[in-house]
């Protein structure tokens, strides 16, 4: 049974999701479908908006909440389905945003049971499809079927209608050390870097060298664009406006909306453009520091993406003792929060 054919089989399992705009076809009498349901007081539902004029275009789905703790990327999807709501402008193509790990998010924890972006795989996506889903145990395995299902549903109803057209994954996410820095993770070649180049922000290419099943590699390998935002601090409301900043410039970039409809597009652009003039522009991953549970993992404070380490440098401290850096280069994604399996990236700038 392939992909495809596995996905039909859990279509029903998710009826309280609030998908049906996306099993129903076109919208009637070709108008305008938008909504913005992120209610922060209420009941999240997985579907945080659509906008569509039913014009040829891309199909972009952006996902925000994959990790639970970071709630940044669904409050800027809310604000931006507010806005096209509120603007009404014309549109190519379709746009989806949606909550990635919905328990995590209600919690406020990274994750609930493992990282659910850490379990992109094929061998992962074939055992939650295949198995029943009352018969799933891990919370992030039920989190991960339904974006399954999500994605798939809406690239096949999009791809009848758009043959030949992109669709692409913007990932946003937040990190846990201070500092201003901004930037995208993107794949080595192609499109995903192409897209992620487009924010002007600095791109980190080769993460599948130093870790795997992340939804970028996954989504990559079928026949989409998938790229990754990471906009700032958690908790940093300035976080927010870089992530409504990196899903305007990307509407304009792959010809959905043009500049002349997006508010405030010049702030956007600068806003984005000034975290990158002072950093290089690409830069490749180089060492992660993995790290477990019982590890007593402990970054040394002060750290902040792209500060400047040298081979032997004291990092952290575990139970075994000291952790110093292997390599000379640029410290990336310092581990500062209770969860996580990534205590530290170590990068480099490539000419």
């Amino acid at each position: 049974m392939n992909l495809h054919e596995q996905i039909e089989l859990a279509k029903n399992e998710y009826k309280g999701e609030h998908f049906s705009a996306a099993e129903n076809g076109s919208t009637p009498n070709n108008k305008r479908k938008a909504s913005a349901t992120h209610h922060p007081t209420k009941e999240q539902h997985r579907l945080i908006g659509h906008y569509q004029k039913n014009q040829p275009g891309p199909l972009l789905l952006v996902m925000g909440g994959i990790h639970g703790n970071e709630k940044a990327g669904v409050i800027a999807l809310e604000k931006v389905f507010n806005q096209l709501k509120t603007t009404d402008p014309d549109f190519k193509g379709e746009f989806i945003g949606v909550v990635g790990n919905l328990q995590a998010l209600k919690e406020n924890k990274r994750f609930i049971d493992v990282d659910l972006n850490r379990q992109w795989t094929e061998e992962k996506a074939n055992f939650v499809l295949n198995t029943p889903r009352a018969k799933l145990q891990c919370s992030e395995d039920k989190e991960q079927r339904a974006l399954l299902k999500y994605f798939e549903l809406y690239r096949k109803r999009y791809s009848r209608n758009n043959q030949n057209r992109n669709t692409i994954l913007l990932d946003l996410h937040t990190f846990s050390s201070a500092g201003a820095n901004a930037y995208c993770i993107a794949t080595k070649v192609g499109e995903s870097r192409t897209w992620a180049s487009m924010l002007k922000v600095p791109t980190i290419i080769g993460m599948e060298k130093v870790l795997k099943g992340t939804t970028m590699n996954y989504f990559n390998r079928l026949e989409m664009v998938s790229f990754c935002f990471e906009a700032g601090q958690h908790t940093d409301p300035v976080s927010v406006k870089r992530m409504e900043a990196a899903i305007w410039l990307t509407l304009t970039s792959i010809g959905a909306i043009v500049p002349e409809q997006v508010p405030h597009y010049e702030r956007h652009v600068n806003l984005l453009h000034e975290i990158g003039k002072d950093l290089p522009n690409i830069v490749e991953f180089l060492y992660r520091h993995a790290v477990k549970a019982d590890d007593l993992f402990k970054m040394k404070p002060g750290y902040s993406n792209f500060q400047r380490i040298k081979e032997g440098e004291l990092l952290a401290h575990d139970k075994a003792g000291e952790i110093r850096s292997p390599h000379d280069g640029m410290i990336l994604m310092p581990l500062y929060q209770p969860q996580g399996e990534d205590g530290f990236f170590i990068v480099k700038e490539v000419n």
